[in-house]
């Protein structure tokens, strides 16, 4: 345990050993305009992040450094479709990026079950999920022995919820899957 001097008390965290992120960028149209444009620059930024040392021994292995966009709404609209549902409104559409055990087909399954009652629970619709296309030819042998099953849960706004019910649901639904305990 650590004592933190300021306030005389032990804590697990200490807030002076802080060095992440050393590399956080931005990337934007000043105007609003989506691009695939802006997605490359962002990538390009992440490439030039690698001084930080954050790769493993095997060259390959990475700290999971990444890029957060928009919901691709069109993209989503058609695979909606695929799994049967029609969106009215592209702000219908909720996308949980959700991280499976890869190993265990039935503590998969058990995971999206609890995923979708909670859901249920809260008014939020069920459109499906999406397996995420992966290659996992690029990771090192420390990242595949642990890579997890991706997955993309897309979940449907209620008829007559309005923007802030709607992500009021969401918030509430993805804290209570967080906290989820098997063990009580």
């Amino acid at each position: 345990m650590l004592t933190y001097p300021r306030f005389n008390r032990k804590l697990l965290y200490n807030p002076e050993f802080e060095h992440d992120s050393c590399g956080v960028g931005f990337v934007a149209n000043i105007s609003g305009q989506r691009s695939f444009e802006i997605v490359r620059q962002a990538l390009g930024g992440v490439m030039n992040l690698t001084h930080r040392g954050a790769i493993d021994a095997d060259t390959k292995t990475g700290d999971g450094a990444g890029i957060l966009t928009q919901i691709p709404h069109r993209f989503f609209q058609r695979e909606s479709r695929k799994l049967g549902c029609r969106l009215e409104r592209p702000e219908d559409l909720a996308v949980g990026m959700v991280f499976l055990p890869r190993q265990n087909p039935e503590e998969q399954n058990f995971c999206r079950q609890i995923l979708e009652e909670i859901c249920r629970r809260r008014g939020l619709g069920i459109i499906g999920w999406r397996p995420v296309p992966t290659d996992p030819s690029v990771l090192g042998y420390k990242a595949a022995s642990t890579r997890p099953e991706f997955q993309q849960f897309l979940v449907l706004r209620p008829t007559d919820a309005s923007d802030a019910q709607f992500e009021r649901a969401l918030y509430l639904a993805r804290k209570e899957a967080g906290e989820y305990r098997t063990d009580t």
